[in-house]
């Protein structure tokens, strides 16, 4: 079982149900993530230059895909810095607003 503590951004590979698990760190676990996608990447140009072609992956549907990819997602960093710099979405934000108010720090 895998569990993530929140609170100190610890991934826990617990295969069994008591606490002394192996603790991995989110970094690691990126930059693992990364070394796949690369490995992928390197095999789809060795495959693609030896002839062999997908042909679901033409230019013409990358393109859409990245042109998708382009606008989505700085939108989503947009959304994001707005829901993260805004004090009105739960009662405790509006809490927090007001002391900042009150100290002068807003």
């Amino acid at each position: 079982m895998v569990k993530m503590n929140f609170k100190t951004d610890k991934v826990n590979l617990n295969y069994s149900e008591d606490e002394n698990g192996i603790q991995i760190d989110p970094d690691k676990v990126k930059q693992f993530i990364a070394m796949i996608g690369g490995f992928i990447g390197a095999l789809y140009l060795a495959l693609n230059a030896s002839g062999i072609q997908v042909e679901w992956l033409n230019p013409q549907k990358l393109n859409a895909w990245m042109n998708v990819l382009n606008t989505g997602i700085p939108i989503v960093f947009v959304l994001y810095g707005i829901w993260k710099n805004t004090f009105i979405l739960t009662n405790q934000s509006r809490e927090q607003e007001k002391i900042l108010k009150q100290s002068g720090k807003k």
